[in-house]
């Protein structure tokens, strides 16, 4: 089945009383452009018009590719599903099975409510200076997709342009990829837009967890923007994304967005990228919901309230209240880092917890003492008080060893560089995985390369042979076809000299019978014209001049028309006031008036036609030259036709020697064709073999390779929360250093 062009859903559309059968799309008008023409919306395969009418407005969208077969069984069911459960955020739908008649064929479309608002990237875009509406948008966002969630939907293409901002509330539109309840062991009839989908997505996965990764692309991106508008212009958004691209989920460790992320002074906007790089590395069904996600306007931004976050970092972190920090690597005109100034250290900074009363009155002595006794002179005095502060020093360095806080930051710092080696030694092992993945595909490209160019080379040795096969057919049937050429160029000139003798006899006769039937036709028009004319004559003639008769004309008038000789209406036909006494121009229009109204009947009853006998007599007139010239042209064009077969006859036995040769060659020719092409569709068929093998021999080399992919990227992950964890211990024992200890021994906390 051939689907309608854009073009032709544009004509058929201008007229909705015909195009549609929904009663309610039949009163509507298509919204134009400046043109006058229904204005389109075009998608990947499909066209939307705007309808509208007094009463609502609807969203027709009209199908330019095959559906997938169980469109009407999906939507019945998104349908049914979404008006139980009454979702806010999504929009009354349709799907008509007879939507629209093209060209007398019927085909499906979608009618849906038509929703006036801003696409989310057109949206954001006009806010970008305005960090708390996309602030409240992200709020929103959240809600959203929480309802969504809980309800256990998923529309399986959040991206720009199937969120509407409508009112400063949010709209989902386009529900071809939906997932309900009822839809659970299908397909994913699509797999939406790349750049908000997980790069691992395929038509496979089809479930309540679609919106996971998408719905973190979308938050991530709101709040980044909400910090860092300028990101926007660097990173082109608005260009079918809003931030981020498929290429930063492929490969997010040589993105160029998340390094500039990562190269933030806030180690909290690196945090966040670090678990959102942790999403990408789970697989589509495993990437966190949005379920304990607390808004982002639970505090009032005046008290710096607390981000949304991911409830699986609640066993990780703890929140503090938010605090500015400066981001020279990223320009912006503010930095309300409360959205992501998340993560604080687990507990209180510790502190020493040992007496240090007789350590400090000893350390004050003997410095002191030393002090005074150098000042007086006592040198020797001095020298003993001195040694015995340097005891007291080495008494609280080891002191402080001896304290349980310093071990225990030893320990933290030896759990951070375990932590560390333990998350260097899994990246090392997924980037491993990926070199050897990347060789595979590496190799797998130089072979299908090679192939392809061997395929290359066949169609070239293909194309060559045939040519060479033309070239050796051309030169087989050259002199054939050049004596062929002789002979039809003879036959012509017989033919064209057969005609300036016999043809010109049969032009004679077909010119005489011509001009016979026209000098017919015109004494008949002529004998009708005359017939007319006399029955005028007649009619004029019977009416005579009679005081009375013509309005305004009295009888010394018509007694000086009389005497002029003017007796009918057939005399009145040119009249000179000026000899006839009392006729002036006034009576004389009178006159002929009266004289061309009884023409003018006269002509109502003339006859129209010739009598049989005339007609018969004009026949007979002309049948025996008729017949005559009638008998002379065919004998000629009998004669003409005789010779012209004998010519043709004569040529075409003179052709048969030479049309067998060319069909000769030209039968070799197509059996050396014919070789050529198995020859070639054998050896490329072979190539293609092969290729395929390639493909299939390295994607199990990947799979193999894979295997462990999963198990090792869990290990990453859970080694970069241990990482995370270590250094969040590891802050409480900012404090316990030596100089601290000494200070706090010198002049207490």
């Amino acid at each position: 089945m051939s689907w309608p062009s854009p073009n032709d859903y544009n004509e058929t559309i201008q007229s909705p009383r015909s195009a549609f059968e929904d009663v309610a799309l039949r009163l509507c008008v298509p919204e134009c452009n400046q043109l006058g023409l229904p204005r389109p919306r075009s998608g990947a395969f499909a066209v939307a018009y705007k309808l509208q009418s007094q009463a609502k407005n609807w969203a027709v969208k009209c199908f330019t590719r095959q559906p997938p077969e169980d469109s009407q069984q999906r939507y019945s069911a998104i349908g049914a599903y979404l008006s139980q459960q009454h979702c806010p955020y999504m929009v009354d739908f349709t799907y008509l099975q007879r939507g629209i008649r093209v060209q007398s064929q019927w085909y499906p479309v979608v009618k849906m409510e038509w929703v006036d608002g801003d696409p989310l990237h057109v949206y954001v875009q006009k806010n970008l200076g305005n960090p708390r509406v996309l602030t409240r948008l992200a709020v929103q966002w959240v809600e959203m997709v929480q309802i969504l969630q809980r309800a256990h939907i998923a529309h399986g293409d959040l991206q720009h342009g199937n969120v509407l901002v409508v009112n400063s509330t949010l709209k989902l539109v386009d529900y071809d990829g939906m997932f309900v309840p009822t839809l659970a062991g299908k397909h994913s009839p699509e797999l939406g837009q790349p750049n908000y989908q997980h790069p691992r997505r395929s038509e496979l996965d089809f479930g309540p967890y679609l919106d996971n990764f998408s719905g973190w692309v979308i938050y991530v991106s709101l709040v980044v923007l909400s910090i860092y508008p300028n990101l926007w212009q660097t990173y082109r958004g608005g260009d079918d994304c809003l931030l981020f691209r498929r290429k930063d989920f492929e490969d997010p460790d040589h993105s160029g967005l998340m390094k500039t992320l990562e190269r933030s002074r806030n180690q909290q906007l690196r945090d966040l990228v670090e678990c959102f790089k942790i999403a990408l590395y789970s697989a589509p069904s495993d990437v966190p919901t949005f379920d304990n996600v607390a808004p982002l306007a639970s505090v009032p931004l005046e008290q710096g309230a607390p981000p949304s976050v991911p409830s699986w970092l609640d066993d990780h972190v703890v929140f503090k209240p938010a605090r500015s920090m400066p981001i020279p690597e990223i320009p912006s005109p503010s930095d309300p880092s409360w959205v992501l100034d998340f993560i604080a250290p687990p507990g209180p900074p510790l502190e020493f917890s040992a007496n240090v009363i007789w350590t400090r009155t000893l350390l004050y002595v003997c410095f002191l003492g030393s002090l005074t006794a150098i000042l007086l002179g006592w040198i020797t005095l001095g020298l003993i008080l001195a040694f015995g502060l340097a005891g007291v020093l080495f008494a609280c360095f080891r002191r402080y060893r001896s304290e349980p806080v310093v071990d225990s930051r030893l320990q933290s710092s030896a759990s951070v560089r375990e932590a560390e080696r333990e998350l260097k030694s899994a990246r090392d092992a997924v980037e491993a995985v990926e070199v050897r993945k990347r060789g595979l595909q590496s190799a797998e490209a130089e072979q299908v390369a090679k192939l392809t160019k061997e395929i290359e080379g066949v169609v070239s040795d293909e194309n060559r042979q045939r040519d060479s096969a033309s070239r050796v057919l051309q030169h087989a049937t050259a002199s054939g076809l050049r004596e062929k050429q002789r002979l039809d160029q003879q036959e012509a000139a017989e033919l064209k000299q057969l005609q300036n003798t016999l043809g010109v006899n049969v032009s004679s006769f077909v010119q005489q019978l011509s001009q016979l039937q026209q000098a017919e036709a015109t004494e008949r028009a002529t004998t009708l014209k005359t017939k007319q004319e006399q029955h005028i004559q007649s009619r004029l003639q019977s009416l005579l001049l009679t005081p009375g008769a013509i309005p305004g004309i009295g009888a010394y008038v018509v007694n000086n028309l009389l005497a002029s000789g003017i007796r009918t209406a057939a005399d009145c036909i040119n009249l000179n006031y000026r000899k006839i006494a009392s006729v002036g121009p006034r009576r004389v229009s009178a006159i002929l008036a009266w004289r061309q109204s009884w023409e003018n009947t006269a002509k109502r009853t003339m006859p129209t036609a010739l009598s049989p006998i005339e007609d018969s007599g004009i026949t007979a007139k002309y049948a025996p030259s008729r017949t005559q010239i009638q008998s002379q042209l065919a004998n000629a064009q009998l004669l003409l036709a005789t010779h012209q077969a004998s010519i043709q006859q004569k040529y075409a036995a003179a052709r048969i020697p030479f049309d067998a040769q060319i069909a000769t060659e030209k039968a070799k020719h197509g059996a050396d064709f014919q070789r050529i092409l198995t020859d070639s569709k054998r050896r490329q068929e072979s190539l293609q073999d092969a290729i395929l093998r390639a493909h299939q021999n390295a994607k199990q080399a990947i799979s193999e390779t894979e295997k462990p992919f999963d198990a090792l990227r869990k290990a990453a992950q859970t080694a970069q929360w241990h990482l995370a964890k270590a250094r969040l211990e590891n802050g409480r024992f900012r404090s316990i250093t030596f100089g601290r200890y000494m200070r706090n021994v010198a002049i207490g906390r």
